[in-house]
């Protein structure tokens, strides 16, 4: 991943919250309650009138995302969507590739390294999420919140900086 972020094109620049048009949101599905709550964030963005919501969703396996009936503007993947290299065999994830986001926030908090190539290989201005030292290359902004104050809370605070504090010219 490191590497893949080294050979990226990608422009980091500061977003501020109040020219944010297009934005990927990345969950994990391994917990239905952690789902719903990424999904109401999702549903909250689009009813502010961002342009393009995007919304990411890593599946433990290849099984658990063929169940899942996606809904627009989903876009699942599990590990059985990329080769060895980490190169992707889903064509969506591929065609994604060429999209270019003002704001990507992370949500799945290292719970899939399917979501961690992913978040790497996104072309996103910046790069939001809850700080782990483990994974601060991935992010170009980190909240240092404890897990235990839920993901509600992670949300809460990410939006409160990036799309309110941040909006000032």
């Amino acid at each position: 991943m490191k590497k893949s972020l080294a050979e990226s094109d990608r422009k980091i620049a500061l977003v501020r919250g109040k020219n944010v048009q297009r934005m990927a949101v990345f969950s994990s599905f391994e917990e239905p309650e952690i789902y719903k709550q990424a999904l109401q964030y999702v549903i909250d963005l689009k009813k502010r009138g961002i342009k393009t919501v995007d919304f990411y969703l890593a599946f433990e396996n290849k099984k658990s995302q063929d169940a899942f009936e996606s809904k627009k503007q989903e876009i699942c993947f599990s590990p059985a969507d990329f080769n060895l290299v980490g190169k992707y065999k889903n064509q969506e994830l591929k065609d994604k590739l060429s999209q270019e986001y003002d704001l990507l926030i992370d949500l799945t908090e290292g719970a899939s390294l399917a979501a961690d190539v992913v978040i790497a290989k996104t072309n996103a201005k910046w790069k939001a999420g809850r700080a782990n030292d483990e994974r601060s290359f991935l992010l170009d902004f980190m909240i240092q919140q404890p897990k235990e104050k839920g993901l509600k809370s992670l949300i809460h605070y990410l939006d409160d900086y990036l799309m309110k504090f941040n909006s000032a010219a």
